[in-house]
């Protein structure tokens, strides 16, 4: 019950995201773009708290499946991405 609603509040969170970002695209808006970064930090910060619950409860990272891959690749590439946003 609590990894699908962690996992349902993730991923309304990236859903938010992106169309704050549509936003900054179309109506070059800079208040959307620093919203879009909060809220993909914030959907970052719940998936990496759903990976670390995941990972005790299991034992081992969970990317024994290709759902949990594609989750943990996903999770990896918004990491690149804020790294990369707030570096430059």
């Amino acid at each position: 019950m609590f990894y699908s609603f962690l996992t349902i509040l993730t991923v309304l969170l990236y859903v938010l995201s992106s169309a704050a970002y549509l936003v900054f695209i179309i109506r070059q808006n800079k208040q959307a773009a620093r919203g879009a970064v909060w809220l993909i930090s914030a959907a970052f910060a719940l998936q990496t708290l759903y990976l670390v619950i995941r990972s005790i409860s299991q034992g081992q990272i969970p990317v024994l499946n290709m759902t949990e891959a594609l989750g943990f690749y996903g999770w990896a590439l918004v990491g690149v991405f804020l790294f990369l946003s707030i570096k430059f």
